[in-house]
């Protein structure tokens, strides 16, 4: 996988999974707030209206306490008056408030007659209206005791005002007209004793229009619900009246009427033909009213969180968008770097093909264009020594095959120093047989020096013979001394040219430093042989003159045979000093030779050497 695409790919794939993690967890969590908030502004609105219902209420409860509140001021006037009091009070009141169904109130008779000493049966007086008449109603009611349970009894027991359940009522009397109506009722208490209860009766049909005015969504219903769990207001007549389990029996589950009796607010989702729903509950508690009421919000699920959907898409388009763009923008990102990239590997390349004058500029100022500049300074730093290594090289080689020449000249000094040196020698030992023959003969001639004189001319060839073999070593000497001198000017020469190398050449310079030595030792060995020659020539010849001279004076032989003698032992002894110089410079010229060789063999490999350099670094332009 090229770079370019291993950048998009971690760089794009490590941020969208970030940023989808990101934006999905603030996507969800955005929902849920949204949804509850949702959620919560149904709950606030249905707990506001709730509080609206309670407000209509409690004017309906404020007429009943004023009402119950002035028939317990009343209660100090003459028993038989009291009742037309009640009466004036209540048909009064009922006109001034034509909008109620009846105004009413129920007396204790136990309370307001004497003569009942029963603690059941109640008065009632009520008024009405029928059309646009109004009307006085006067009855009793319980006379053979109260119904335990009945909403009476409860009302009674626990002397606490209280809504009445809802029940159909005719507003004709005549079984037309049929309306739902329910009861607010106050207790009349004196001393905290019940005595009897004030209240009213309320046309319920006057909430329906405040219930459908309560849409906070197109899909929402509002129902007011008694406290028996009858619907007070719905969006459907034919379930006003009815109980809320009739319609909804799933709902038993949640305990609605026992949290309506309860004055609890809650809520629940619930399935409704298959449409999901969200249920809100709030109290409608009036006064110290024993029965609350409840309004409840019916809204569809999918219209509360409608928004958020719609708010939901917009957030995924922008984060797609969002996502579009980083991916733009990495790929942007990743080109530029791929093509710098890209252009410090053909720089490269350049270098390692041999083209060391290859050009890099990228015009930067981050840490991209310092590496630019760094691979530039390189480029420059290897073009320098590559340079100095094409001349280094070509002096390396210049001076090995100088040095191989001087040495192969050297090779070939020694060789021949080295035969004529092992010429010398066998010429030496010769010499040094001859001596030694010579004085034996000697020693043999001063024995039989009186027989010497047959023997003269045999003597006088002999010294002819020695001192023709005695120039001839001295001539050889001569070589000798030659070669010795011309072998220290070569080393003086190796030794300069040594110098010339430095390190690669020290060894050399004691190599030829050696060679000098044992030439200026083979050039005074020479000298003193040539010396001793030349004594010794000149000795036979003098020798031969005066034997030629002395012929007839052969008397004398004994003495001179006697010096000869002496002089033959001086010439062994010379002699042997001679061989055994000459076999010190016979070893020396060996060595030099061997070290030559070595020498030779070094320089051919420093020049193979030299050329591999210059193969090495001849890719290189310089």
């Amino acid at each position: 996988m090229k770079y370019r695409s291993k950048i998009q790919l971690y760089i794009l794939g490590a941020t969208a999974l970030i940023y989808a993690a990101a934006f999905g967890y603030f996507l969800v969590r955005y929902a849920n707030q949204t949804t509850r908030e949702s959620f919560k502004l149904v709950d606030i609105t249905v707990s506001d209206n709730a509080h609206k219902v309670l407000a209509d209420l409690n004017v309906d409860i404020g007429l009943s306490r004023s009402l119950a509140h002035t028939i317990g001021a009343y209660r100090a006037i003459e028993p038989e008056k009291q009742m037309k009091v009640f009466e004036t009070i209540i048909f009064d009141t009922q006109k001034k408030s034509p909008d109620y169904v009846s105004i009413w109130a129920s007396f204790e008779r136990s309370a307001f007659v004497d003569s009942w000493d029963k603690p059941y049966g109640r008065d009632v007086i009520s008024a009405m209206r029928i059309g646009e008449e109004f009307k006085l109603n006067r009855y009793t009611k319980n006379l053979d005791g109260d119904v335990v349970g009945s909403s009476y009894h409860n009302l009674k027991t626990a002397k606490r005002e209280a809504f009445d359940n809802p029940y159909w009522y005719s507003l004709t009397e005549d079984g037309e007209n049929m309306t739902l109506i329910t009861s607010v009722c106050v207790p009349i208490l004196e001393n905290d004793n019940y005595i009897g209860l004030a209240g009213l009766d309320i046309d319920l049909q006057r909430y329906d229009k405040i219930t459908r005015e309560i849409k906070p969504f197109e899909s929402s219903d509002a129902l007011l619900i008694s406290n028996d769990g009858q619907f007070v207001t719905a969006p459907d007549p034919a379930m006003l009246g009815k109980n809320i389990y009739e319609f909804f029996p799933d709902m038993k589950s949640h305990e609605i009427i026992e949290k309506i009796q309860e004055g609890e607010n809650f809520s629940f989702m619930f399935e409704d033909k298959g449409v999901e729903k969200y249920c809100s509950f709030a109290p409608i508690v009036l006064g110290e009213s024993i029965t609350p009421w409840s309004l409840v919000l019916v809204t569809s699920k999918s219209e509360i969180i409608s928004e958020l959907r719609s708010t939901q898409a917009i957030m995924i388009l922008v984060g797609l968008l969002g996502l579009i763009l980083i991916g733009l923008l990495v790929r942007r990102i990743a080109n530029s770097v791929v093509n710098i990239i890209e252009r410090f590997t053909v720089f490269a390349n350049e270098i390692n093909d041999g083209n060391l004058k290859a050009e890099v500029d990228v015009e930067r100022n981050d840490e991209i264009g310092e590496l630019g500049r760094a691979l530039k300074a390189m480029s420059n730093s290897i073009y320098k020594m590559a340079l100095g290594l094409h001349k280094s090289g070509d002096e390396i080689t210049d001076t090995s095959k100088y040095l191989n020449d001087s040495s192969q000249s050297l090779t070939g000094l020694a060789n021949r120093q080295a035969a004529a040196v092992e010429e010398v020698a066998s010429s030496m030992e010769e010499m040094a047989a001859n001596i030694a023959a010579s004085t034996e003969n000697a020693k043999k001639t001063e024995e039989i020096a009186m027989t010497a004189q047959q023997e003269l001319g045999d003597t006088v060839e002999a010294v002819r013979s020695s001192h023709e073999e005695i120039q001839q070593i001295v001539d050889k000497i001569s070589v000798i001394s030659d070669i010795a001198f011309q072998t220290n000017i070569l080393a003086l020469n190796a030794a300069v040219e040594a110098s010339r190398a430095g390190d690669s050449g020290r060894g050399f310079a004691v190599v030829a430093a050696e060679v000098r030595k044992l030439a200026e030792r083979s050039r005074d060995a020479a000298d003193s042989i040539s010396s001793s020659a030349e004594d010794v020539l000149t000795s036979s010849s003098k020798a031969r003159e005066k034997i030629e001279i002395l012929l007839p004076e052969i008397q004398k032989t004994t003495e001179y045979v006697r010096e000869i003698s002496t002089a033959g032992m001086e010439q062994n002894n010379g002699a042997m000093q001679i061989n055994n110089s000459i076999q010190d410079i016979n070893e020396s010229t060996q060595h030099s030779a061997a070290s030559a060789e070595e020498f030779s063999v070094t320089a051919v490999e420093l020049t193979k050497q030299s050329d591999e350099l210059k193969k090495a670094i001849g890719k290189f332009q310089v």
